[in-house]
């Protein structure tokens, strides 16, 4: 019923730590999607935008509450890089502890969401999907315009502990929204 709709008029999905691609329970609806990712760590990068299709797009950018430059640990795992220093003490809790063993710190220059998407010229954001470990906040900050103007969902990884060193937890973001 609503297929000729969804073709003329995709729903757009901004997936903020793209790495890996699309989520499983996104990507059985990508037909119906419009799909803007931002992937920072360009070993992930590279892989996304060998992948890219029709109508998904991938922007080798950091995101954060502002413009500048980010300091940015790169880990053994690519999924577990961050702006935030991973909380060993607490990391070795858990199983394979080795895998957020930092590889490289390096810079990365950030834009905040709101311009990022300026800049692409894109509009009419339906929902964004964040995944940053620990990060989620401060590109929340940077995204207010979006937030308030077009966004009716939003898919947002959180934590109740620093598993990474300073991160913001639950309770931040959940008063930030």
């Amino acid at each position: 019923m609503f297929e000729n709709f969804y073709h003329a008029h995709p729903l757009t999905l901004i997936d903020v730590g793209a790495s890996g691609g699309i989520s499983p329970h996104w990507l059985q609806h990508s037909r119906h999607l419009r799909i803007i990712g931002f992937e920072p760590d360009a070993r992930a990068f590279e892989k996304l935008r060998s992948e890219q299709g029709h109508s998904t797009k991938y922007l080798n950018l950091g995101l954060h509450s502002s413009k500048g430059q980010v300091n940015f640990y790169l880990t053994r795992k690519q999924e577990g890089s961050s702006c935030f220093e991973p909380n060993r003490a607490m990391l070795e809790r858990f199983h394979k502890p080795e895998r957020f063993d930092i590889v490289e710190n390096i810079t990365i220059q950030c834009d905040t969401l709101d311009e990022a998407l300026r800049e692409e010229g894109l509009t009419d954001i339906d929902f964004i999907k964040l995944d940053t470990q620990g990060s989620e906040l401060q590109i929340l900050q940077g995204a207010s315009s979006v937030l308030t103007d077009s966004v009716f969902g939003l898919e947002i990884e959180v934590a109740f502990t620093e598993l990474y060193k300073g991160q913001p937890l639950f309770a931040d973001v959940d008063l930030f929204l």
